[in-house]
């Protein structure tokens, strides 16, 4: 599920200490999700308490996060949209999530909603904004001059240029342009945002699916095509899935994602060279009483 953004702890609400609870990293697959509400053991009209535990390079969403009305499924939503940003795009968005809290809470008394924190991690996957190397004002000065984003400074002789004041024009700039500093990054937004797709407070229903595994080459051996399994699977599909991505015995084969009923059968089995073994496990546990699945998990 890409890498980890939030960690959760999980339990009843009216007994938040109590031994059935869960501890759940984010974003999670669905199947990762409902075995975490299994450990709790939530009944009808019990309601689920959820606290953050673990914020990773997002702990500056802390103070915005701790105070929303967020479900488990939109948290992990969020956590998901978070996971797809590379390096430059985290910066980005945490450019333009510190803008907006200049603008919204900071000039009107409003608060950041989920919503908000949504749109920005999609916007930071768009060219609504600009990323330039300066930490400082000095930086991003020079920065301009050097670009000629200052027509003033046409023409002056280089003696002048470097006796220019680079942090009164890099301050002059960022004040006019309502840009931030990101660690070593300089941060503008000169676009919309984007506006996120809504998403459901409750958990989707449980996958139609018991085992479902994403397959893929080795990096170094070409190529980007990928395979779906859904287990347990007929020796047709296994067969179908090897020609689809040009191996034999699943050679140069690796696991992508796995999700399952079971979230950490992948653990003790040597995937995908073990396949066949662990397509045979599955069908077993195919055949296990929903009711009965707890104790396989514990023994797991």
């Amino acid at each position: 599920m890409g890498k980890k953004i939030f960690e959760v702890y999980l339990a009843k609400e009216d007994i938040p200490n109590n031994e059935a609870y869960a501890k759940l990293d984010l974003p999670a697959s669905l199947w990762e999700l409902w075995d975490a509400l299994d450990k709790v053991r939530l009944q009808t009209d019990d309601i689920l308490y959820m606290e953050i535990e673990g914020y990773d390079a997002f702990e500056y969403l802390s103070p915005h996060l701790d105070g929303l009305d967020i479900s488990l499924n939109e948290l992990n939503d969020l956590a998901a949209l978070l996971s797809a940003l590379d390096e430059v795009q985290e910066a980005a968005f945490e450019g333009l999530f510190s803008m907006e809290v200049q603008r919204k809470v900071n000039a009107n008394g409003g608060v950041i909603t989920l919503q908000d924190l949504r749109d920005l991690a999609v916007s930071a996957k768009t060219d609504c904004y600009h990323v330039v190397e300066a930490a400082d004002d000095a930086q991003l000065g020079r920065f301009y001059a050097e670009n000629d984003f200052v027509p003033e400074l046409d023409g002056v002789s280089n003696e002048v240029f470097e006796m220019l004041d680079f942090a009164g024009i890099g301050r002059m700039m960022r004040c006019s342009e309502n840009g931030v500093f990101v660690d070593s990054l300089y941060v503008l937004r000169d676009g919309e945002l984007t506006t996120a797709p809504p998403v459901q407070k409750t958990l989707p229903e449980k996958p139609g699916y018991l085992f479902r595994l994403t397959l893929g080459l080795c990096p170094d051996f070409g190529g980007d095509r990928t395979a779906v399994l859904d287990l347990p699977a007929s020796e047709e599909a296994l067969v179908a899935a090897q020609e689809q991505l040009g191996t034999l015995n699943w050679e140069n084969t690796v696991v992508l994602n796995y999700d399952g009923i079971l979230p950490n059968a992948a653990v003790f089995a040597d995937l995908p060279s073990e396949l066949e073994e662990f397509n045979a496990f599955t069908k077993a546990a195919r055949d296990i009483p929903r009711s009965e699945l707890s104790k396989l998990k514990a023994l797991l």
